[in-house]
């Protein structure tokens, strides 16, 4: 949750959560990734701006590559690397 924070999952039908600022998450064929992206800093928090719910389905959301939000699209952000 914190800033650049990042989950990974593999488990059938898991869900990896990034909720901090600058965050990224990625996971296998059929789990779910929740990105959220925050706005800057307004003195007290980051605000949130947006949230994306999405499925690994391996056509469109690659499995094993990591993905974050970038101006409300949901954007690849390189491979997973062990």
């Amino acid at each position: 949750t914190s800033e650049k924070s990042f989950a990974k999952v593999e488990g059938k039908d898991s869900i990896a959560i990034v909720c901090g600022t600058d965050g990224k998450a990625a996971g296998s064929l059929g789990c779910w990734l929740i990105l959220t992206e925050r706005e800057e800093w307004n003195g007290e928090t980051y605000p949130i701006k947006d949230i994306k719910v999405i499925k690994v389905d391996g056509t469109n959301i690659k499995p094993d590559t990591w993905y974050k939000i970038i101006d409300g699209e949901v954007k690849e952000d390189g491979k997973i690397k062990e």
